[in-house]
């Protein structure tokens, strides 16, 4: 793998991690008042995607009832969205480090540069480093498309008109 093909892996994750985040913001901004769209995008500008489902969470249980079959598709999504924001997170935010003999491997790493503390908090870190493969990144890109377009269709079951599946 060259350094230039994990750059374009690298970029298509980001890129449908960013087209997850418009459609469930949207379904959300919807959810939130449907007749005058600006005023939940005023609502979750800026909102962070842990945020942004949480409150979707939140509408639909409030909102339905558990046995309506598109609130229970975007409940399961939402689960499984949720398990990828660290992942997210790394692709977004983490320093990627090519080394030619990981390359030559197909691997990349990615580093971690949060801080993080120790149980006591006596102990600080910061450089945790991740090794990704070429397949496993191939993976994820697939997966993320998947989960677009479930997404994206779950909204229109909403009744949302802008997300775009073909």
């Amino acid at each position: 793998m060259t350094e230039n093909e994990c750059y374009i892996l690298i970029g298509k994750l980001s890129s449908k991690f960013s087209n997850l985040e418009f459609g469930l913001s949207s379904i959300l901004e919807h959810l939130i008042n449907n007749t005058n769209p600006g005023i939940a995008a005023i609502i979750t500008k800026n909102m962070q995607i842990s945020k942004v489902i949480e409150l979707l969470t939140k509408i639909l249980n409030f909102n339905y009832e558990d046995d309506v079959e598109h609130v229970v598709e975007m409940k399961k999504l939402l689960n499984e969205i949720q398990g990828l924001r660290q992942k997210r997170n790394m692709f977004i935010h983490g320093n990627w480090w090519f080394q030619e003999e990981e390359l030559e491997k197909d691997i990349v790493t990615c580093i971690d540069t949060r801080l993080k503390s120790s149980k006591n908090g006596k102990e600080l870190s910061r450089m945790e480093e991740i090794k990704y493969s070429k397949h496993e990144m191939e993976a994820d890109e697939s997966k993320l498309s998947k989960l677009v377009y479930e997404v994206y269709s779950t909204g229109k079951k909403f009744g949302l008109t802008n997300l775009r599946t073909d």
